[in-house]
């Protein structure tokens, strides 16, 4: 009986060259009396059906199923199978096991089976593992299960094949290729499995071993056990060995301060970040980071029995500054300021630093609570506090208010930062912390809640760099409350916030939406006759008294008034200081790290035990001091107690 053509047969056609050879294709669509193939390459061939001849599939048995699943046919018949220009189908339904693969794996060893073998018996039995390909079901197994053990046996038979998967499209036509699986190891974790011991299934290739390297990060160290964190140090080594320049950068964090994988090492940190800065395979844009790694190492003496080595941290800072990293900016500009290394300088100590500080301040108000926006206000305070932005003609009262104002920001700034847990932000928090210590002993709490001002500052700051905003209007005993609300430009993923900042009631807000009221208004006008309405613009001219809002250079509405208003809530003065912290330090570190006192009696000096990495440790006492939780950057049950004195 005659085939009738369907799509998605397999047929063979003439060759497009014109030689006698028939080529093997795929039927995609039929019109007609033609029909469009697709050959193996994807180019697609318009064909007269008459020409063409039909391939007829292989139908397998359960039993021929299991023994291909198995590798229990020879080399040959695979290729034999894998060679076939047709399709091959299952007369049932095939469900793979882990005896299966256990059975696969023991004799691709016993057979000494080459790349290509293995390929393609991956080739032939890809369609049978299709279900475990499911791009989802992979993701959820990466980003939900990476770190842990697998425990069922689905999860320990979807690793297998995400395994499998890497290895067949890893394939380059290299024997020898540097990807291989590790068979043996396989078969020795699936014994591993059933007998209940822990598996590592990331070890069973290089694809795996590189992925495992990018995504473990030390939140998720601090939650494994000992084995696996040796299984990562064995990782990390090896892939550090063979010159895989994110493990060597791994390797130079890890032991930057120290942490779950290693104590602090300054020595092997500093040569790991060395060797990246020689290898011509690092990103320039990498190594400016490492450059201000390295910055820091020499800066701070850390190699050096504590003693800096400006030298080569002025190069190294010079470098990651050139590249735009903030840190390296405004360290370069500490060492101006004070001549470390160099020419004392305050004038490009305070380019430097400004520059940085605008740069942060943009970040941090479109939410990246990372930014340097606390390290950089904390040395503009400072400068202003020293008197060294000064002029003439300023005052030692205008400088300290100043300053006061950066170190509040600083301290905002710090505490959403302090979050994210990263190394040496306790100090960064403490030097905060003494100096508005200082201004709070100069400017007691103000419970002031009502600011009035000659003109509407609030609004101008918040349609300040071209921002539109939803403005409402809400008439109130004679005064008028104006709202306005930024709303997203078209080329921005996210709205800039503005910070309000009041240092004497200790306030400080990151908003989008600000409330100024006019008091006493004259008249007021809306154009639209409505209560809201879209303005790009807003201007107050005193003479006239007069506050306009424009949009796209069109008057929208206008409000007479002398005197604009708004309120905030102040700071409750501190409480009873019913908690007792102390600051210590580690041998050869220059962080301050904060515990809990408890009820001993501790002085500065004092030798103490506290835990740190799972182990106890001695460190010394930098300071006592007594804090309302609420003052601290952390909930309570953040900060670990001391144990006991040494």
């Amino acid at each position: 009986m005659e085939h009738e053509f369907e799509e998605y047969d397999y047929v063979f056609i003439p060759s497009p060259d014109g030689s006698d050879e028939k080529v093997s294709g795929t039927i995609q669509k039929i019109d007609g009396d033609f029909a469009v193939v697709e050959l193996p390459d994807g180019e697609e061939i318009y064909c007269r059906i008459e020409d063409m001849e039909y391939i007829p599939p292989i139908v397998l048995s359960k039993d021929d199923l299991s023994a291909i699943i198995r590798f229990e046919k020879s080399s040959n018949d695979l290729k034999s199978l894998d060679d076939y220009p047709g399709e091959i189908i299952a007369d049932e339904e095939y469900s793979v096991t882990l005896d299966d693969f256990q059975v696969a794996f023991n004799n691709i060893i016993k057979d000494q089976s080459t790349y290509n073998d293995v390929y393609a018996w991956l080739d032939l039995i890809y369609y049978i593992l299709d279900d475990y390909y499911d791009c989802s079901f992979r993701g959820a197994i990466e980003d939900k299960q990476y770190f842990k053990y697998p425990e069922t046996e689905e999860l320990m038979l979807s690793w297998i094949v995400i395994s499998l998967r890497d290895y067949y499209f890893s394939f380059d036509g290299d024997d020898e290729n540097p990807q291989n699986l590790d068979f043996n190891r396989i078969v020795n974790d699936i014994d591993n499995f059933k007998s209940g011991r822990k598996v590592f299934p990331w070890l069973w290739s290089g694809i795996q071993e590189h992925s495992f390297i990018f995504k473990v990060h030390e939140k998720e160290m601090k939650k494994f056990d000992e084995d696996m964190l040796q299984m990562t140090r064995d990782i990390l080594e090896k892939k550090t060995a063979e010159g895989y320049p994110f493990a060597i950068e791994k390797m130079g964090y890890s032991y930057y301060g120290g942490g779950p994988l290693y104590d602090c090492d300054w020595v092997k940190s500093r040569d790991c970040f060395l060797r990246l800065m020689d290898m011509d395979n690092v990103d320039d844009s990498n190594k400016c980071d490492y450059a201000n790694t390295l910055g820091y190492i020499y800066y701070y003496g850390r190699c050096n029995n504590m003693v800096p080595e400006y030298e080569p941290a002025l190069k190294y800072f010079t470098i990651g500054a050139l590249g735009g990293n903030h840190e390296s900016i405004y360290k370069l500009a500490d060492m101006y300021l004070n001549g470390y290394g160099t020419t004392k300088n305050t004038y490009i100590a305070t380019e430097l630093i400004y520059k940085v500080y605008e740069k942060a301040f943009e970040q941090f108000c479109i939410g990246n609570d990372s930014s340097k926006l606390a390290d950089c206000a904390l040395r503009l305070g400072t400068y202003y506090r020293k008197g060294l932005l000064a002029d003439d003609t300023d005052s030692e009262e205008r400088n300290m208010r100043i300053a006061y104002y950066y170190y509040t920001v600083a301290d905002f700034a710090i505490r959403r930062r302090m979050k994210k847990d990263y190394y040496g932000d306790n100090n960064v928090f403490i030097s905060i912390q003494k100096e508005l210590e200082k201004m709070y002993e100069r400017y007691p709490l103000d419970d002031t809640t009502v600011f009035k001002e000659d003109e509407p500052f609030l609004l101008q700051q918040i349609f300040h760099d071209g921002y539109s905003c939803k403005v409402t209007f809400e008439a109130k005993d004679g005064d008028l409350e104006i709202k306005a609300e930024r709303i997203k430009k078209p080329n921005l993923r996210l709205v800039e916030m503005v910070i309000i900042c009041h240092p004497d009631q200790r306030t400080c807000e990151l908003t989008k939406a600000v409330t100024e009221t006019a008091e006493k208004v004259k008249d007021y006008n809306i154009i639209n006759y409505q209560k809201s309405f879209i303005a790009d613009n807003v201007r107050y001219d005193s003479k006239e008294q007069l506050l306009t809002f424009t949009h796209h250079g069109d008057k929208v509405a206008t409000v007479h008034s002398d005197t604009f208003f708004h309120r905030i809530v102040p700071a409750k003065e501190p409480g009873k200081r019913n908690h007792k912290f102390v600051n210590v330090l580690f041998d050869n570190s220059e962080v301050e790290y904060t515990y809990l006192c408890g009820d001993l009696k501790l002085e500065k000096g004092d030798k103490v035990i506290v835990e740190a990495r799972g182990v106890e440790q001695e460190v010394t006492v930098v300071s006592v001091f007594s804090k309302p939780i609420s003052d601290m950057p952390l909930s309570l049950n953040a900060y670990k107690k001391i144990l006991r004195k040494a």
